[in-house]
């Protein structure tokens, strides 16, 4: 195993290498090529380029208490996710396949253009005081549960392991008493919630995509710990959904 992950570690610089000089090359022929051609934006904009995107956030919006607390919510999960998490992981993780990686970064510039643009711009306005409704403050309330049954069961996953430990465990506490993924449930739990408060045909498509994503995986992974652990059956835990799935 360890030859197997100095080989990828060795592969992964060899594509680092390719990048690094098709960057410069770029860098290289991009200062000619400037100095002849005006690039489409800024005080030099042209439509002739082809079809434009806004950059600006609509504000109107965003000043609206709903909406302000809408993005707060899915930033905070990404600034967690994508920073937090991983300076607090205790043990190095496994590679990850480079096709998982550019996947993973196509869908997620996908599902946060569709995000965003629909909420803000092409789906009907919330009404201006939504945030006190009940549905808001219901959807509200199951996001920061999900949100936090998600890091709770990050936090047992990261201790199962002392340091110089090798192997897998059986995770157990919070959620973990009734399904082997509760990470997965709370972050099922947490983009419902969201969907329900944004009331968005975009938010509706995330949470369909996250129960199409972690769902399946979420079996897999149960069936892998039944496989692992004879006595994993004992606990009568489902995969994902306490005591549905």
């Amino acid at each position: 195993m360890k030859d197997w992950i100095e080989y990828i570690t060795l592969f992964e610089e060899d594509i680092y290498d390719y990048i690094f000089l098709g960057f410069l090359f770029l860098a290289a022929i991009t200062f000619p090529l400037l100095l002849v051609v005006d690039a489409p934006y800024g005080k030099l904009f042209s439509s002739s380029w082809g079809p434009t995107i806004r950059t600006d956030i609509d504000k109107s919006r965003l000043k609206e208490p709903a909406y302000l607390l809408l993005s707060i919510m899915f930033l905070v999960h990404y600034l967690q996710r994508a920073f937090i998490f991983p300076l607090l992981m205790k043990t190095p993780g496994k590679p990850t396949s480079v096709i998982v990686v550019l996947s993973a970064l196509g869908w997620n510039l996908i599902n946060g253009y569709l995000v965003g643009r629909g909420l803000f711009h092409f789906e009907a306005k919330l009404a201006r005081d939504w945030h006190k409704s009940p549905i808001f403050i219901i959807g509200a309330l199951c996001w920061l549960c999900g949100f936090l049954i998600n890091l709770h069961s990050d936090h047992i996953l990261r201790s199962l392991r002392k340091p110089g430990e090798k192997g897998y465990k059986i995770p157990h506490g919070g959620f973990f008493r009734w399904v082997s993924c509760a990470n997965y449930f709370g972050e099922m739990v947490e983009w419902f919630g969201w969907a329900l408060a944004s009331q968005s045909l975009a938010g509706a498509l995330f949470v369909f995509w996250t129960i199409a994503n972690l769902l399946p995986r979420a079996i897999h992974y149960h069936q892998w710990y039944i496989q692992k652990f004879s006595s994993y059956v004992t606990l009568n835990r489902k995969a994902c959904i306490p005591f549905l799935i």
